[in-house]
C-alpha cells in the first residue's frame, strides 16, 4: 500500500476500525514507538463513536519487555473474545509464535533485514487458513522495495490506499494534539519515537531504496505530532530548514506542564534558571552599551590618539635610520672619489665606533640627529 509518510498512523486507525478482521498483528519499527502509540490509540479509541465498548481490543508487546509480560500479553492476545484484537510489536513477535486466527498483518515499514519479512508475513495464513499481510511505503524511492522482493521470489501487489475523509482526518488531529498536551512526557516520548525511528531507517540493508537524503523529515514530524525538528546530524538532508528547527509555534513550552510533580518541579525550576541567566546577560548589554553612551568624548578619542602617536613615533624612528644609512653611503661615496684621502682599515673603524660608544658623553646612536 503506496501512502503519505504523515498519513500511516491515520490509515492504521481507519484500517483497525474499518477493516474486517479477528486479529490483526501490526509491525512498528522500534520498541519506543510501540509504548507511545500504544498508549495513544486506547486514548484514540476510547473517543471513537465509531465503535461499541470493548468492541476492539489493543496489546503491546515488545523486547524490551520481560519475558513473563511478553508471556501473559500473548496469551491474553490469543484468548481474548473482543470481536477485534490488535497487537502492537517489534520483530520480537516474528517467528517462533503461532497465534490462532490471525488473519491480518500490517507492517507500518519493511524490517532492515528483508529475510525478516516473510517471517512477518507468516504470521497470518496459518493451517491452510486464508491471511493478507499489508506493507505501507511511503511515496517515492520506497515503492522500489516490490522489485527488490522480487528478487527474492517475493512477489507483492499493490493495493489501493482508503480514502480519509476530511472529517475523521480533523478529527483525528484534534484528538491526537488533546491527548499530546496532557502531559509533556508524551512530547517527550514522539521525540524519542522520532530520533529512533530515523536510526533505524539509516539500518535498512537495501540502503539504496531506504536512504536518509530522500526521507521527507517534516513529514515525519507531523506523523509523530512535532512542532520542532528535533536536533540530529541527519538535518543536513532538509532543504529549507526553518529557523532554529521550528515548524509551527503552536505550543507554548513555557505552560507546557508535565503530570508528573517532580518532573514538573525540575522544570520549572530550570525554567527560572535560565529567565536569570537571560535577566543577567540582558542587564550586563545594557549597562555597557549606557556606560558607552555616558562615557568622554575624550576617552572615546584616547585610544585613536594613543595609536595615531605611537605610528607616528615610530615613523620619526624609520626617517632617521634611513637619513643615517643615506649619509653613510654619501660619505663612502666621497672617500672612494678623493685620491688625497689615506685609506682607514675596517677594523680601526669598529675599534673607533665602540670607543665612541663606552664614551660617557655618549647617549646613543641617534645623538647626532
Amino acid at each position: 500500500m503506496v501512502v503519505q509518510q504523515q498519513s500511516k498512523f491515520k490509515l492504521l486507525l481507519d484500517i483497525m476500525i474499518n477493516y474486517r478482521f479477528k486479529k490483526v498483528i501490526v509491525y512498528f519499527p522500534t520498541c519506543t514507538s510501540v509504548t507511545h502509540f500504544y498508549s495513544m490509540f486506547n486514548y484514540l479509541l476510547s473517543k471513537s463513536d465509531r465503535l461499541e465498548k470493548d468492541e476492539l481490543k489493543v496489546f503491546s508487546l515488545h523486547g524490551k519487555l520481560n519475558a513473563k509480560p511478553r508471556l501473559k500479553t500473548l496469551e491474553n492476545f490469543s484468548t481474548s473474545t473482543s470481536s477485534k484484537c490488535v497487537l502492537f510489536t517489534t520483530d520480537v513477535a516474528a517467528r517462533g509464535l503461532d497465534i490462532p486466527d490471525v488473519d491480518l498483518v500490517l507492517q507500518l515499514d519493511p524490517p532492515t533485514d528483508p529475510d525478516m519479512f516473510p517471517h512477518r508475513c507468516g504470521r497470518t495464513g496459518r493451517a491452510n487458513k486464508v491471511g493478507r499481510a499489508i506493507t505501507f511505503l511511503s511515496e517515492g524511492r520506497e515503492e522500489d522495495f516490490v522489485d527488490f522482493m522480487e528478487v527474492r521470489d517475493i512477489s507483492l501487489k499493490q493495493l489501493d490506499a482508503p480514502v480519509l475523509k476530511d472529517e475523521f482526518s480533523k478529527w483525528y488531529d484534534v484528538t491526537t494534539r488533546e491527548w499530546i498536551l496532557q502531559d509533556r512526557t508524551r512530547y517527550d516520548q514522539s521525540i524519542r519515537s522520532y530520533v529512533a525511528f530515523v536510526r533505524y531507517y539509516s539500518k535498512h540493508s537495501a540502503g539504496s531504496i531506504f536512504r536518509l537524503q530522500s526521507l521527507d523529515y517534516k513529514a515525519l514530524c507531523e506523523m509523530y505530532c512535532l512542532t520542532r525538528i528535533p536536533k540530529m546530524p541527519e538535518n543536513k538532508y532538509i532543504e529549507d530548514f526553518p529557523k532554529d528547527g521550528w515548524l509551527n509555534f503552536s505550543i507554548d513550552f513555557d505552560k507546557y506542564a508535565y503530570k508528573d510533580k517532580k518532573k514538573e518541579e525540575a522544570r520549572l525550576h530550570e525554567l527560572k534558571t535560565e529567565e536569570r541567566k537571560r535577566e543577567r546577560i540582558e542587564k550586563s548589554k545594557k549597562k555597557k552599551e549606557l556606560a558607552k553612551k555616558n562615557s568622554a568624548w575624550s576617552s572615546k578619542t584616547e585610544h585613536k590618539d594613543v595609536k595615531t602617536e605611537r605610528r607616528e613615533k615610530l615613523k620619526r624612528r624609520r626617517d632617521a635610520v634611513e637619513a643615517k644609512i643615506k649619509e653613510a653611503q654619501e660619505q663612502d661615496d666621497d672617500d672612494d672619489s678623493s685620491s688625497s684621502e689615506a685609506e682607514v682599515d675596517w677594523k680601526d673603524l669598529v675599534r673607533a665606533n665602540k670607543k665612541k660608544k663606552s664614551s660617557p658623553e655618549s647617549n646613543g646612536f641617534f645623538d647626532d640627529l
